[in-house]
């Protein structure tokens, strides 16, 4: 099960990057799914690198704090505005809200990796 489920988020994650090759700031987008997406494609293998998760869970963070505001303002002001209409120069916090929903699934992804690395490194000193 545990395979299934590691194979699914990477296949998420890289097809999250994936989509972002027409974004504006495309670089950034593809660059933090993709780190994120290589978590679970290396617990495939029971590898769970704690520099890239630690890595890819501080991208995430950093660009949290650049969009989060437009998230709350889409909270205060978005009127029942439904995240998956087209981007608007005047509605920025569409945009702002989707980005900060994906950042928080892919914290949630390096976070269920974190633990599952510590659990088993937990069965290890166990042994």
């Amino acid at each position: 099960m545990k395979k299934t489920i590691d194979l699914l988020l990477a296949a998420v994650f890289f097809l999250f990057a994936g989509f972002q090759y027409n974004d504006p700031d495309a670089f950034q987008w593809i660059l933090i799914y993709g780190l994120v997406g290589f978590v679970p494609l290396l617990a495939l293998f029971r590898r769970y690198p704690r520099p890239l998760m630690l890595i890819a869970a501080l991208a995430c963070m950093l660009e949290l704090v650049l969009v989060f505001p437009g998230f709350i303002d889409y909270l205060m002001h978005g009127q029942g505005a439904s995240i998956i209409d087209r981007m608007q120069p005047d509605k920025l916090y569409i945009e702002e809200t989707r980005e900060t929903l994906g950042l928080l699934m892919a914290l949630g992804c390096v976070g269920y990796y974190f633990f599952r690395a510590r659990k088993k490194a937990g069965a290890k000193g166990g042994e």
